[in-house]
C-alpha cells in the first residue's frame, strides 16, 4: 500500500486575541483581531471561535495584481496593496467556518474592542 504525502504545511494555532482598531481603508472605526497574518501562499481549513460579542468573520486573498480588485469588495491598509475581501456575518457569537484565503481575521463594525477565543487548523 502506498500513500502521496502532502505536500502542504499543516498549522494548527488556539489562542484569544483582543481586537484592535481595523488598519483598513474606510474601516477606521471598526475592530478586527487577526488569527492568520497575511500569507504569499493560502490558507484553507477550519476554524472554531468564541467571542465576547456577535462577530463578523473575515478572509483576505491576495495581495491582487493591478486591476484585479475590479468588481468585487477589497480591503487596503494603504490604498495600494488590495485583497478580495471575504465577509461573513452570521450574527453569532460562536461558531465554526471552513475557510480559505491568504488571512484569517475576525471583525466588528463597532468601536469597543472585543475578545475571541479560537482555534484554527489549515493547511497551505
Amino acid at each position: 500500500v502506498s500513500y502521496m504525502e502532502k505536500e502542504s504545511a499543516e498549522t494548527i494555532k488556539t489562542g484569544t486575541l483582543t481586537s484592535a482598531t481595523d488598519p483598513g481603508v474606510g474601516h477606521e472605526s471598526h475592530q478586527l483581531a487577526v488569527i492568520l497574518e497575511p500569507s504569499e501562499k493560502p490558507y484553507s481549513g477550519l476554524l472554531a471561535y468564541s467571542a465576547s460579542e456577535p462577530v463578523q468573520l473575515v478572509a483576505l486573498t491576495g495581495p491582487l495584481a493591478e486591476g484585479e480588485d475590479k468588481g468585487q469588495p477589497i480591503w487596503t491598509p494603504d490604498g495600494k496593496t488590495k485583497f478580495a475581501l471575504t465577509l461573513v456575518d452570521p450574527q453569532t457569537a460562536s461558531g465554526t467556518w471552513n475557510f480559505a484565503g491568504n488571512a484569517l481575521a475576525v471583525h466588528t463594525k463597532t468601536t469597543e474592542p472585543f475578545t475571541v477565543s479560537y482555534t484554527v487548523v489549515a493547511s497551505q
